[in-house]
């Protein structure tokens, strides 16, 4: 991102081109009010998020890596704020230590920090692949010692990565109206010293060989495109297996309310016939006009009505179906979604949503910058339509490093509880000081 900014805004100017001055305001408005209100939301929520995430009852391996994100976001939006100055206004001033930083560290530090996030969210994405896939293998992966060296292998690969663009520029030595400029930081101009400075310019025996061009191609593949890859084929498989066990665990729900229900009707239906059988013989012994006629009636009765008692003793009756039916329901419930274990917990499925919201943002965001990398061209820096999808992207890119506290309190419960919680501890705090500070003043006017 910074390294086509810089490039763009020490393009020389083109006084004849009616488009010069609205590219201009264009870039204002993008680099000194829109990207400020970006830097400062995004500063003030991932503060929040080095509060929230170590209280005391978030305590987990996801909360370690989101704690990481966190510093990492944190430390890109802090280095951002001198880049977009030097882009808005110029940092300038002629010091040998600002043109330093502009030559060797300021591209460095912020792609740096740029790529440990996104190696951090690579980590979270991998060990939720693992969780889904693997979940014989995920105990054993999922510790805190394994998450704190994930993130320090982010940081430490992103440093290492980034290197070779302190090269890329050097200090010079400027005075205005002198062909020679030197690069001795001793070196002093008796004629005109004192309106001589400092300044960062590129270092063409470093940035126009063939192996710093194939560098640079290869820090936006592992910058930008190639996470985006990465991210979206880990999320569209995590996103499928979750729906999948979902379905497979609404489908044996659905499994074990349908013997409940029909061994429900089987018993209904099988007490109901005997009531009317012994009706209707009471109805017949009942209505008999003589002795002997009811006498040979209830024998003949009786004699039919016992052979159908053994009959029915030899079927199973409706009461041992439905004794034996949940011996059978509750295991088939229980064996099936243990190996799905993880996704039970509502907290691991929070963590789940929160995950593949971040990995959401980050695609939408670094997708148009990691095209602006490949439209890139000198040549377009005064054409209006490139300048405003410029700013577009540029400004994208750093709302996806300022957003995350706000997704974490729009998915999670728990993080929401968190940050209440601690917004009403804060206040009690505040009123007791107030009241304490009161009552302080009112026993000294006491004695007095």
């Amino acid at each position: 991102m910074i390294y086509h900014q810089r490039k763009m805004s020490e393009a020389p100017e083109e006084d004849g081109d009616p488009n010069t001055m609205l590219v201009q305001h264009i870039k204002w408005v993008a680099y000194s009010l829109v990207a400020y209100l970006i830097v400062g939301v995004g500063i003030m929520g991932n503060l929040l998020s080095l509060v929230v995430l170590t209280r005391p009852n978030l305590k987990g391996v996801m909360y370690v890596y989101l704690l990481g994100l966190a510093v990492s976001n944190l430390c890109v939006l802090i280095t951002a704020v001198p880049a977009l100055f030097d882009i808005s206004a110029g940092l300038g001033g002629g010091h040998y230590t600002t043109a330093f930083f502009q030559a060797h560290l300021k591209l460095p530090l912020i792609n740096s920090f740029m790529a440990s996030s996104v190696y951090i969210i690579i980590f979270m994405t991998v060990n939720r692949y693992i969780s889904i896939y693997k979940p014989t293998d995920f105990q054993r992966l999922h510790t805190l010692k394994n998450a704190r060296l994930s993130i320090s292998l982010s940081f430490f690969f992103g440093i290492i990565f980034h290197i070779p663009l302190c090269f890329q520029n050097q200090v010079k030595r400027h005075c205005p109206g002198k062909s020679d400029n030197l690069s001795d930081p001793n070196s002093t101009n008796t004629t005109k010293d004192t309106i001589c400075g400092w300044k960062s310019d590129e270092n063409f025996f470093v940035s126009e060989t063939y192996v710093f061009k194939a560098y640079l191609v290869i820090s936006e593949i592992f910058l930008r495109v190639g996470p985006i890859v990465i991210l979206a084929i880990l999320n569209i498989l995590i996103i499928h297996k979750f729906l999948k066990i979902a379905k497979k665990r609404q489908s044996l729900k659905n499994a074990t309310m349908k013997p409940e229900q029909s061994s429900h009707n089987m018993s209904s239906a099988s007490s109901s016939p005997m009531p009317s059988r012994n009706t209707s013989s009471t109805t017949q012994t009942s209505t008999s006009s003589s002795s002997t006629a009811a006498t040979s009636c209830s024998t003949a009765v009786n004699q039919l009505s016992v052979p159908s008692y053994p009959s029915r003793a030899a079927s199973p009756s409706p009461s041992t179906l439905t004794s034996f039916t949940p011996d059978i329901t509750p295991t088939h419930h229980r064996v099936k979604p243990r190996k799905h274990k993880v996704l039970q917990n509502s907290e691991q499925r929070m963590l789940v949503l929160v995950l593949i919201s971040i990995i959401v943002l980050f695609v939408c965001c670094t997708t148009p910058a990691a095209i602006l990398s490949i439209l890139f061209s000198v040549k377009l820096d005064h054409h209006l339509g490139f300048q405003i999808f410029r700013a577009i992207a540029n400004n994208l890119e750093l709302l996806n490093f300022a957003l995350n506290f706000y997704i974490y309190c729009l998915c999670s419960a728990e993080i929401r509880r968190a940050f209440v919680a601690l917004f009403q501890s804060a206040c009690e705090c505040g009123r007791r000081k107030r009241h304490s500070r009161c009552n302080g003043v009112t026993v000294h006017v006491d004695h007095v």
